[in-house]
């Protein structure tokens, strides 16, 4: 989700040049997005169930989606956090100041928040090392929650730690509870967060594989979180990690539509991502999909229980 300089295990390759160019673009799109609610909520008319859809897409050229009952979610990127770029300071908790405009800026967005650092790692590292991240995430999320506690917060990918082959149900090996010790260093993290937004990006063609995954990340977000709303990130795009698929290439209609069922009965809700350097396109078999997806949705008018804001 997040573009900087390099892929760490879940996103795009750009280069460093690209990062600081493009940087100042999200910083005026995220600015000057429409902070309207939707105007509806989706309920799922055999179980009365209300499914979230967030709108966190990046194409030029979109449409309004309030009206699609597609609400707005505010990504905090780590560049808010860290404006010289993550890597200048990768041992680093983000300064004061950067707390207090990325304080000003999610009040100012007043809506459902996600932080997008990444640059701590948590696997294939030393446990010190991952402690040490571990213990700096939930810093970060105490000294927001500690100024802005009627915000509703949550981290992208960090609870669960992303693994794309760890995390899958039925077991398979030890290699699935090796991913639980990692996560279970950021039960603190867990415990304070408002919301769970996993990765849960498309990385092969086999719908079978990705419900495993998929099975595995809610199974063990429900375990370090009972109770708290689980929203995964999903992408129309393949993730192009290990140069199997190219930059851009959609996810085909049918398996999109799957996706988006399974979650309809298995979590909260999604949040949609992606589209960077892309021009919208209403006629792509993802977003028919979706068009569908919604009108199976009895529709509601106005808001149930949308984030606490100050």
């Amino acid at each position: 989700m997040i573009i900087r300089g390099m892929l760490r295990g879940q996103h795009l390759v750009y280069g460093r040049q690209f990062f600081f160019s493009i940087k100042f673009f999200f910083i005026l799109f995220l600015s000057n997005i429409n902070s309207a609610l939707a105007e509806c909520i989706l309920i799922e008319p055999k179980t009365e169930k209300v499914f979230k859809i967030y709108n966190a897409l990046l194409y030029e050229d979109m449409p309004t989606l309030n009206e699609l009952c597609i609400e707005p979610i505010n990504v905090m990127y780590s560049w808010h956090f860290f404006p010289k770029g993550p890597k200048k300071y990768p041992n680093k908790l983000p300064s004061n100041m950067s707390y207090r405009h990325a304080v000003d800026l999610i009040q100012k967005r007043g809506m459902l928040t996600v932080i997008d650092i990444e640059h701590w790692p948590l696997r294939g590292v030393p446990d010190q090392v991952a402690i040490r991240s571990s213990k700096k995430y939930f810093e970060v999320l105490r000294r927001l929650k500690s100024e802005i506690p009627n915000t509703r917060i949550g981290y992208y990918g960090v609870v669960p730690v992303t693994d794309f082959y760890r995390a899958r149900q039925p077991f398979v090996d030890q290699r699935y509870e090796s991913w639980q010790r990692d996560n279970d260093r950021l039960k603190g993290v867990a415990e304070t967060v408002d919301a769970i937004f996993p990765s849960l990006y498309t990385i092969t063609p086999n719908i079978d594989h990705w419900i495993a995954r998929a099975k595995g990340k809610l199974a063990e977000t429900r375990r370090l979180a009972p109770g708290k709303p689980v929203y995964p990130f999903i992408w129309p795009n393949y993730h192009p990690q290990g140069g199997r698929f190219p930059v851009g290439k959609e996810v085909e209609g049918k398996y999109w539509k799957a996706q988006l069922e399974f979650l309809r009965d298995n979590a909260d809700g999604v949040v949609l991502w992606g589209g960077n350097k892309q021009r919208f396109n209403v006629k792509s078999m993802w977003w028919l999909e979706t068009i569908q997806f919604l009108d199976s949705f009895s529709k509601k008018s106005g808001m149930d229980d949308g984030p606490e804001l100050e």
